[in-house]
């Protein structure tokens, strides 16, 4: 059976390794696809039951030539879903961090007596 898609721990994309060649289906060969967004996935396979839990990541990618897009739902393991949540909530900390020090850094100076 053939492996579409690895999990990697390298701080690549996601963590995952594509194993074959994204192509655009109306471009053909040698027409190489770029990645266009992703999004985590945290869901029940079965809504009975609370503690299921599965997880994936929706690849998108884009022909440069034409604006196709294709969408691959990649699952991914528990393991892997934590490491990249982890990574995914230190940099939106970052964000907030920086943010915060901008407003602070372009407020008014405030006159002393």
């Amino acid at each position: 059976m053939k492996t579409y898609w690895s999990e990697t721990n390298d701080d690549s994309f996601m963590d995952l390794q594509c194993n074959f060649d994204f192509t655009c289906p109306f471009h053909g060969e040698g027409s190489t696809m770029v990645l266009h967004d992703s999004k985590l996935f945290k869901f029940n396979l079965d809504k009975d039951k609370e503690r299921d839990l599965s997880h994936a990541i929706d690849v998108v990618v884009r022909c440069p030539d034409c604006g196709y897009i294709d969408i691959y739902g990649v699952a991914v393991s528990d393991e892997h879903y934590g490491r990249i949540y982890e990574r995914i909530e230190r940099y939106i900390n970052v964000l907030i961090q920086e943010a915060k020090q901008r407003k602070i850094d372009e407020s008014p100076a405030v006159a002393t007596n």
